[in-house]
Formats: C-alpha cells, sequence, structure tokens
C-alpha cells in the first residue's frame, strides 16, 4: 500500500481529480458552443444592470424578463453602458436551454480552447504518472 503513495501516487490522484473537474465543465462548455452557433437571437426585457467588484475587478450583470420569467447574464461593461436606459436588448437562446441566454457577441473560442487544453494536459500527466507506477512496481 505504501509503494501506491509514492510521488506518482500522489501526483496520479492530484491530476485525476484534477481532470474530473474539466470533464465536469464538458457538458456546459457543449451547451454554451451550441448557443453560440445556433442560437437566435431574441428581444428581452431589461429589469436593471448592475456592476458587482470583486477586488480591483468589475464583473457587469444584466437582470432580464424573457417568456414571464426573470434571469440574469453576465455581460461586458460596455454592452451594460450601451443599453443603460433601453427596455429591451437582444440575446442570443435555445428553446432546448431555457435557462442560459449569451450576449450577441459572446465568443467562447478562448474559454473552450483552454479547457480542452487543460483536460488533455492533466489526463496525459495523469497517464505518465499511472505508467511510471505500473513501471515501478514491476522493478
Amino acid at each position: 500500500m505504501h509503494r501506491l503513495l509514492n510521488q506518482y501516487g500522489l501526483l496520479l490522484l492530484l491530476n485525476g481529480g484534477l481532470a474530473l473537474i474539466f470533464l465536469l465543465q464538458l457538458p456546459e462548455s457543449w451547451r454554451i458552443t451550441r448557443v453560440v452557433e445556433q442560437g437566435r437571437v431574441v428581444p428581452v426585457e431589461v429589469i436593471h444592470g448592475s456592476t458587482v467588484r470583486l477586488g480591483n475587478r468589475a464583473q457587469s450583470y444584466l437582470d432580464f424578463r424573457y417568456a414571464g420569467r426573470s434571469h440574469s447574464v453576465r455581460v461586458s461593461h460596455a454592452l451594460r453602458q450601451r443599453v443603460k436606459g433601453a427596455p429591451t436588448i437582444d440575446l442570443l437562446h435555445l428553446p432546448e436551454y431555457p435557462d442560459l441566454f449569451l450576449p450577441p457577441d459572446y465568443n467562447d473560442q478562448s474559454q473552450s480552447n483552454s479547457l480542452y487544453g487543460l483536460l488533455v494536459m492533466f489526463l496525459g500527466f495523469a497517464g505518465y504518472c499511472l505508467f511510471m507506477l505500473i513501471k515501478k512496481r514491476s522493478d
């Protein structure tokens, strides 16, 4: 048992755990990509916008109503300023995902690439650690 707790065993657990976290993010990433590629522009009723400060970073949110339900979406500060005072705004949406709305200029390419890159990296590290564990066990 103590042989499994060597450096490769611990690294295997760490990398496997991190890979699992990124694997769990894949379905949401696929939903966002689908809305960006196939989503229809829908008009929504603007309720209000807000800015939340987290340290030095400010994040802008837009609260709106669509089909009788209230929603919130994170938007760029520029978009929030542009729609200030407007009664409606157009957002990307697919009926299959009733709670997913995206700004019309949303670009998910860099986030998707980062997710896939990190997933491949951690799975590769986990595979290497598994290989080293098997190799050390046979020695």
